[in-house]
């Protein structure tokens, strides 16, 4: 589970919790509570911790259930497609939301970004 594999990397590579929350720029007590499975991280903070420890975002999901996973490459492409300077352009075809967004959650699941 996230909650495990994140206590198992950050303690492989001897932070503490307190140093870990000030790499990733959240407060201590937010991030105990990712090790507690209190609250799961947003994309952007789970990129940033895989980015922190060198490792794929779906490693340190592993074990997860594909709802989860689903939930956070979602909310990427929510973001990305409310983003004015993301332009999305497939065969010069105008795409609405729901098709665009379902799209671009399969091209973010496929090539794991």
């Amino acid at each position: 589970m996230f909650r495990e594999n994140l206590k198992k990397e950050r303690e492989d590579r001897q932070f503490t919790q307190d140093e870990m929350a000030n790499m990733i720029g959240v407060s201590t007590k937010e991030y105990v509570q990712y090790e507690l499975g209190v609250i799961l991280p947003d994309y952007r903070t789970i990129r940033s911790i895989s980015d922190k420890f060198n490792i794929s975002v779906d490693d340190l999901l592993k074990g997860e259930e594909e709802e989860v996973k689903n939930e956070i490459y979602s909310k990427k492409a929510t973001r990305l497609l409310e983003d004015p300077d993301t332009m999305i352009t497939i065969k010069h075809k105008e795409l609405d939301f729901s098709t665009a967004h379902k799209m671009l959650v399969s091209h973010l699941r496929l090539n794991r970004v």
